[in-house]
């Protein structure tokens, strides 16, 4: 019965190790999982803007309405001015994009800043820019919006 009673102990210890072993490794495979969706998560960052910039670069006529658009909205034409609309929505869904995934903690601390520069400089460069934002386009999340305001404009409320 001595030797039922180690037998069973050791059992016990190797199951007990085995459920250990177990849980580092799922703990190994969830932080490896993780590390994959924030580095998917900012290659699809940089693959949708160079998609833009390609078009952009493309299109020459493209890139004068962004242009024009940019620096002279109200002279752009209803078309023009509708096209114009829609790729400022796009730049800043995209950086809505960026913004989620910070907050989503799938973003390093160095590639939220650049987010959040480049869309506080985008939108106080271009005044083609932020007359749209301040249309309140229906696209952009108003948790979003806040942020930004918070972020870029807040010395602009006082």
């Amino acid at each position: 019965m001595d030797n039922l009673r180690k037998a069973a102990l050791v059992a016990e210890i190797v199951g007990g190790a085995g459920v250990i072993l177990s849980l580092v490794f799922v703990g190994f495979q969830v932080k490896g999982n993780a590390d994959l969706l924030a580095a998917q998560a900012v290659f699809d960052l940089r693959e949708s803007n160079s998609l833009m910039v390609r078009d952009l670069i493309a299109d020459p006529e493209l890139a004068l309405l962004i242009s024009r658009g940019y620096a002279d909205r109200a002279s752009l034409s209803d078309i023009e001015t509708w096209r114009f609309d829609f790729w400022v929505t796009e730049v800043l869904t995209h950086r809505m994009t960026a913004w989620k995934y910070a907050e989503e903690e799938l973003l390093d601390p160095e590639e939220i800043d650049s987010w959040e520069s480049s869309t506080c400089s985008y939108l106080s460069r271009y005044e083609g820019a932020r007359i749209v934002w301040d249309q309140g386009n229906s696209w952009i999340r108003a948790d979003f919006r806040r942020h930004v305001e918070e972020t870029c404009f807040a010395d602009e409320s006082g």
